[in-house]
């Protein structure tokens, strides 16, 4: 599975003007497209949450108390402009479909925006984007509800999302449709960063916060204005 984004810098470059993600297409149309491979990983981690500590709250049954956040930005060579990102969630060996085991629950966000969670339930609270998207605030999430038993949520009405359960090891699989993708990508050019992050959750067990190593491979054509 392929998610694409369109990303690049607001502004001018050369003789083209960028101030929508139609001027993005069309900019990255008109121009000759170099293309670039980039190995985006989030380690795995097995030593629980950190408890009291930064912003965390201390063991709580069934109540969300503590996370931990991973960050990863897009690395382009300088003076280049990304026109796409194709994103092949099937990890660094096409022949074998990636699995991911987490606990308790976990959130795929880029630049804050909620991409995929494995809860539903734990989002309600969060504030929303003029755009109806959830982003991703740890102080309005901190002291809600666990639900072990959760619905999982993905981006956009027309996007396929496929993750495991809590604690249960399975593949993950995201695709999001054409029109949302641009509108992420000019999310990324308004804010002048492109950064994924990967959030686990837990309520009060030695293995919370816990996910197994997850990566995906980008596919990036670049221009040079």
């Amino acid at each position: 599975m392929h998610l694409s984004l369109f990303l690049s810098l607001v502004g001018c470059r050369g003789n083209l003007e960028i101030n929508s993600a139609e001027d993005l297409i069309n900019a990255c149309e008109e121009l000759k497209q170099e293309d670039e491979t980039v190995n985006m990983t989030f380690l795995g981690h097995s030593d629980g949450c950190a408890w009291g500590e930064d912003g965390n709250g201390d063991r709580t049954q069934g109540v969300i108390s503590a996370r931990r956040e991973d960050y990863q930005s897009m690395e382009l060579p300088e003076g280049g402009v990304a026109c796409d990102l194709q994103f092949d969630f099937y990890g660094l060996n096409p022949d074998l479909e990636q699995e991911i085991t987490y606990d308790d629950h976990f959130m795929l966000t880029f630049n804050d925006v909620i991409l995929a969670s494995s809860s539903i339930e734990m989002m309600e609270d969060l504030e929303q984007s003029e755009e109806g998207w959830y982003v991703y605030d740890w102080e309005q999430i901190r002291g809600t509800t666990l639900e072990m038993q959760a619905e999982t949520y993905c981006l956009g009405s027309d996007s396929d999302c496929e993750v495991p359960a809590t604690e249960t090891p399975g593949p993950i699989r995201l695709s999001f449709s054409g029109e949302l993708v641009q509108q992420l990508g000019y999310l990324g050019v308004e804010q002048g960063r492109y950064d994924f992050g990967f959030i686990t959750f837990g309520d009060n067990d030695d293995s919370d916060c816990y996910h197994e190593a997850f990566t995906f491979k980008v596919g990036v054509p670049v221009v040079y204005p």
